[in-house]
């Protein structure tokens, strides 16, 4: 799952006069001003940008699934009488909490 927006990192750059980024392998990568070689963003930094601007839109349609699925589940679960959704949906979040977790 994508932790931080492209947008969020193509900004940072901009503003801090890096270049040419990329993603490698989950690792961004740019050229710092005046540079030759492209070196990781720093980690500090991309922590930063995750504490303001929260989840990534990955992660918020993870999380608004969850919450439909859970809806559905409950649903389910009411009309049915079996407690097999509540199962269900307590795995996938299970998975997800995994998933969002650093």
């Amino acid at each position: 799952m994508k932790r931080w927006a492209d947008a969020w990192i193509d900004r940072w750059c901009r503003e801090h006069g890096w270049s040419e980024w990329m993603a490698v392998e989950g690792t961004y990568w740019a050229f710092p001003p005046q540079a030759v070689m492209p070196v990781p963003i720093p980690e500090e930094v991309l922590h930063q940008l995750k504490a303001t601007y929260g989840l990534s839109p990955h992660e918020r349609w993870a999380v608004g699934l969850m919450g439909v699925s859970s809806l559905a589940a409950f649903i389910g679960s009411w009309y049915s009488h079996c407690p097999l959704p509540l199962v269900g949906v307590f795995t996938l979040g299970a998975l997800l909490t995994a998933a969002l977790d650093d």
